[in-house]
């Protein structure tokens, strides 16, 4: 009988740390969601997210016109041949 009661005691045992971890984790869970509620409503949160993809945008336009201008000019070097025309 020493065995089954020890295995029934180590199963009691594991039942009540998976019951209270489960509760202390959701309990955690909540917390951190309620923060990050409480961050989304801030008006400096809200203009940010809002401003994001415009910003965003404009810069990737930005880039890419810098690279096409790149491109241009290198594809000018190659047809040109070089600096006096000769290639």
């Amino acid at each position: 009988m020493g065995k089954v009661t020890g295995r029934l005691g180590l199963t009691l045992g594991a039942a009540a740390g998976y019951v209270l971890g489960a509760r202390a984790g959701r309990e955690r869970y909540e917390q951190m969601a309620g923060a990050f509620r409480a961050l989304t409503e801030k008006p400096q949160v809200k203009r940010f997210v809002e401003q994001a993809p415009s910003t965003v945008t404009s810069t990737v336009e930005q880039v890419a016109d810098k690279a096409a201008d790149k491109v241009r000019q290198a594809g000018d070097k190659v047809a040109g041949g070089g600096r006096d025309g000769k290639p």
